[in-house]
């Protein structure tokens, strides 16, 4: 019984944080028109574990508390290209995410070589979740896996119908 409950949740618990999900924009193939990351007067993130460890903890705590839109905001540049704010916002109010307030822990977190790139296991429910983040404009940002931007590019409307369609809605 168990299983049957969680295995709905764990397929759109990856979803926003793209995982093995999707979020989709309002323009059928076209990339959304996405602003940059805000310039900010902070100093820039160092490319080390502990740096890549908090900003991969600070993207989970936000989708797991339901803000979409700090979420976004902490996603790598090139991959805010491919769908605006405004657009993941919108995902989630047609498409709510079933897992919403449980809490997501990073757990491991190793980088490359050249340090651009780190690749965070996260838990959720005891299930783990690896993600990739990348070191780019002196922060480190979260960026979904291909699939999961294939399914953004959808659309936010036809991804919402195909995630509902699957039950992957809360």
């Amino acid at each position: 019984m168990l299983s049957a409950v969680l295995l709905p949740v764990l397929a759109v618990v990856t979803v926003g944080c793209g995982g093995n999900g999707s979020g989709g924009g309002d323009a059928a193939a076209a990339p959304s028109k996405a602003a940059p990351a805000p310039a900010s007067s902070a100093p820039q993130q160092p490319q080390t574990e502990a740096a890549a460890r908090q900003a991969a903890q600070e993207h989970a705590d936000a989708y797991a508390a339901g803000d979409y839109e700090g979420t976004w905001q902490l996603w790598a540049p090139e991959a805010q290209k491919v769908l605006s704010q405004q657009n993941y916002v919108r995902l989630f109010e047609l498409c709510p995410q079933p897992a919403q307030n449980v809490p997501m822990k990073v757990e491991a977190v190793r980088l490359s070589a050249d340090k651009t790139t780190a690749t965070v296991r996260i838990d959720r429910l005891g299930f783990k979740f690896s993600y990739r983040y990348v070191y780019e404009g002196g922060r480190w940002g979260f960026m979904p896996d291909k699939k999961t931007l294939d399914g953004y590019r959808l659309g936010v409307d036809k991804l919402a119908a195909q995630k509902k369609q699957r039950g992957e809605c809360g």
